[in-house]
């Protein structure tokens, strides 16, 4: 009986599914586990490459810096703010390549996912980028268009000054970068150095190369500071304005009619013509006037590139955080009382005027930073592109709640701790 019973249990296939699948299970779930982890893995390396070539872009352009904790600074807040401070257990290590390169270094140990069950061993990763600091001449504009003409082009009274810097076009075209019609500062500089070069510069013209020359001088200097340094030169135009008036006055005579000629212009008498190339010649500042008012401090002319192009160049266009005063309404409104706000680049002095002449609340308290803050208004400017990604690691949040923009280019950006009133 035991023999047939053998035999009978030998023959039979009922239950091989099961049992194959008993045997094989181990190694399928172990396949999917290892397939989960490993694509968990790969995209937080490529999220921390992500960060670590963020953070060395950022840290290179204060290479300009002799403080490299400051640098150090910048690339850990940047690297911090990408990953997001709050989930992330990763270490940034910044090392300075001198003379003109940094490495940014981002390290995490990582838990795994579904393999756990197997090995609860974590796994490392770590990524690095180096971003280095070209020493030539940095390129300032670029026409990307590889076959139209006039990619960069300038008319009328448009001007591009590109000190030290390039300015290029993919286009194949012959006529990939134009420019017509300098303006009239321009012109006006170039016919007091032809008039110098000829001997025919009178006592006033040599007075008015002599100072303009003196003012933009210090300038050219590579060692002259962009911050402090930059508003001595801004008496270059008003040293050239009476000489640009004289040749507006030339060229608008010369464009007049003689009395008595027959033409259709004849009404364009040499008063008429000076008045019309007055207002042509004052119409862009007055344009300015109005369009910023009462932010006159970030009005740039078509020179700079309007308010963009000045923001582009890292032009100040503001001073001391004035334009903090458009978003005082708004925290006015939403704050609760006793509120704490960080006004950067504001200084105690400023705040406390505020709160005396009625604009700012007198209940809101005065925040050394934005760690101990509920609110926090950032002055945007370029060399302080490291308090934004500050703010967003205190506050956990990366969305502004209000600001101050003119013609899009953030002026002043408030942000707001989630959960109080006007937060996004």
């Amino acid at each position: 009986m035991r023999t047939r019973w053998l035999q009978k249990f030998r023959s039979n296939i009922s239950g091989n599914v099961l049992m194959t699948f008993s045997l094989a299970a181990p190694v399928i779930f172990g396949a999917v586990a290892a397939a989960v982890d490993y694509t968990s893995f790969a995209t937080e390396r490529t999220r921390l490459q992500a960060a670590a070539d963020a953070a060395a872009l950022n840290a290179a352009r204060e290479l300009s810096s002799t403080n490299p904790s400051m640098i150090a600074d910048v690339a850990a807040n940047y690297a911090m703010a990408m990953l997001g401070a709050n989930r992330s257990t990763a270490t940034v290590q910044t090392r300075l390549i001198i003379p003109d390169s940094v490495e940014v270094r981002i390290s995490e140990d990582l838990q795994p996912i579904l393999s756990r069950v197997l090995s609860n061993t974590t796994t490392h990763v770590a990524v690095s980028a180096v971003a280095k600091m070209y020493i030539g001449a940095p390129l300032c504009m670029l026409g990307l268009d590889p076959t139209a003409a006039n990619t960069v082009q300038l008319q009328q009274s448009g001007r591009m000054t590109a000190i030290n810097c390039g300015v290029s076009s993919n286009s194949n075209s012959p006529k990939g970068l134009a420019s017509q019609d300098l303006a009239v500062l321009a012109a006006a500089a170039a016919r007091l150095l032809f008039d110098f070069a000829r001997r025919r510069l009178g006592p006033l013209g040599l007075l008015e190369l002599g100072l303009a020359s003196a003012a933009v001088a210090p300038f050219l200097l590579r060692t002259t500071p962009i911050f402090g340094g930059i508003k001595h030169w801004l008496v270059l135009p008003a040293l050239l304005a009476p000489e640009a008036a004289s040749l507006l006055v030339d060229l608008s005579l010369l464009a007049a009619q003689p009395p008595g000629a027959g033409s259709a212009l004849r009404w364009l008498t040499a008063p008429r013509a000076i008045a019309l190339g007055a207002c042509a010649a004052l119409a862009p500042g007055l344009y300015q006037m109005a369009h910023v008012h009462p932010y006159g401090t970030s009005a740039y002319g078509e020179l700079a590139g309007g308010i963009p192009g000045a923001a582009s160049l890292g032009m100040q266009r503001q001073y001391w955080s004035n334009n903090v005063t458009a978003v005082l309404p708004w925290l006015n409104r939403n704050a609760p009382p006793g509120a704490r706000v960080f006004f950067h680049e504001v200084n105690y002095e400023s705040y406390r005027a505020y709160q005396m002449s009625g604009w700012l609340r007198g209940d809101l308290a005065y925040a050394s930073g934005p760690e101990d803050a509920d609110y926090a208004a950032i002055q945007w400017h370029r060399e302080f592109r490291d308090q934004e990604p500050r703010v967003w690691n205190a506050f956990g949040t990366r969305r502004p709640a209000a600001g101050l923009y003119l013609d899009e280019v953030p002026q002043v950006v408030v942000y707001a701790r989630p959960g109080l009133p006007g937060a996004p």
